[in-house]
């Protein structure tokens, strides 16, 4: 197992098909996030319906890349299927890490000021508290 330092939090979107008439359970979350095993390292895991029969589930997790993370989100998503006899009605479709466009366009801007975020306050042990 790679050290946390080896690490990345990613947000993988798997999505799924329910058949025709299925119900989706309002604890479906909760089900996908017991079936992360030990090492997964599975922090979260929310589920949006996007259309009449479409969900995304997106699972945040910690990974030490970007395929580990997708195949972890996968193979959670798959064990949580076959499980539950409450979620049969639901297919896996597969799963991404989605592509978050604004973040690409602005990179991609030769007249953007050159930082994707803000700048630290190095005088705190937050690497992510910004200057106020």
């Amino acid at each position: 197992m790679p050290e946390m330092d080896d690490e990345a939090m990613y947000l993988v979107h798997a999505h799924l098909t329910a058949a025709l008439g299925a119900a989706v359970p309002d604890d479906a979350a909760a089900l996908i996030t017991g079936c992360a095993g030990a090492g997964e390292a599975v922090e979260h895991v929310v589920v949006h319906r996007v259309a009449d029969s479409n969900l995304v589930v997106g699972v945040f997790l910690l990974a030490p890349s970007l395929r580990a993370a997708e195949g972890v989100a996968e193979a959670v998503c798959r064990r949580a299927l076959a499980t539950y006899e409450r979620l049969g009605g639901l297919t896996f479709d597969g799963c991404q890490v989605p592509f978050v466009a604004a973040y690409y366009e602005r990179a991609a801007d030769p007249a953007a000021a050159g930082q994707l975020m803000p700048r630290h306050d190095p005088s705190t042990d937050n690497p992510f508290h910004p200057f106020c």
